[in-house]
Order: C-alpha cells, then structure tokens, then sequence
C-alpha cells in the first residue's frame, strides 16, 4: 500500500478529483472497484456534502499514481536509451511513437499491464510531456494501425 506524504485532513474533495481525473479513473470505475454506489462517489467531490472519501479510496488512487509513475520513468528511459543508441551511431534522435487506446477491449489486447485503458492513456500522454520536455519528438498512435 503507498502511504501518502500528505496528512489525510490536509487533503480536499477537489484534490480527490483532480486525482482521479489524472489517472482517468471514472467515476462509475472508482464506485464499481470500491463496491460503493456511483451516488457516493459523486458526493465524495461534493462540496456540499459533509464527508469526503475514505482512506481506502485516496489508496487505490495512490497506487494507481505510482503505477503511472512507473510506467512514465520505464518509457522515458527506454527512450533516453534509444536516443544514446542513435547518437553513437551518428543518427538523429529517434522519434519516439506511444500508444493510445480507443477502448478497454483493444487495451486487453495489448496486455492491460496497467489494468485500465484510461490509466494507460493517462501515462502515455504524461510520458509524452516528460519526452517533449527532454527535446524528444513524440507521436501517438492507435495500437491497430489506423
């Protein structure tokens, strides 16, 4: 389980949603994984409601940060490798291609290392920025070909 390096009390329902949206975790996904109501989740960024997430709910957020986190540090140094590669053999910086996914079926075919598509596309376009911050040039691209 990640532990969080803010106190619980110190974080607000808008800082649960702009979570969950980073990492493109739906509502109705973050209900149906916490066996809860999508009403409940709803109300948990509900400035007009009194309570606001659990700790359980702030976790598995956490935990899928840091599985992106993983995934945007392993694409960025491949692409650093890639790039090295390219330079000692006197070749321009490569142009790295990313994936993006139109749904969760074409994920599964992929492999779904990071279970959801949405999350797989949240640390595609972070990578991306990573990379183009790093001088890359990056493209995305559907898995299918089209």
């Amino acid at each position: 389980m990640v532990e969080s390096t803010m106190p619980l009390r110190m974080r607000g329902k808008a800082d649960f949603r702009a979570l969950r949206e980073k990492l493109g975790v739906t509502q109705p996904l973050l209900a149906r994984h916490l066996h809860r109501d999508v009403r409940t989740v709803k109300s948990w960024e509900d400035p007009g409601f009194h309570y606001g997430p659990p700790r359980e709910a702030w976790d598995w957020l956490q935990e899928l940060e840091m599985d992106l986190y993983r995934s945007v540090a392993g694409t960025v140094s491949d692409a650093e490798g890639r790039r090295c590669e390219a330079r000692d053999a006197g070749m321009p910086d490569p142009v790295i291609s990313l994936p993006y996914f139109r749904h969760q079926t074409e994920y599964e075919r992929f492999g779904a290392p990071l279970g959801w598509f949405r999350l797989a596309n949240a640390a595609s376009a972070r990578a991306g920025d990573e990379l183009n911050a790093r001088g890359f040039s990056v493209n995305y691209e559907y898995t299918d070909g089209r």
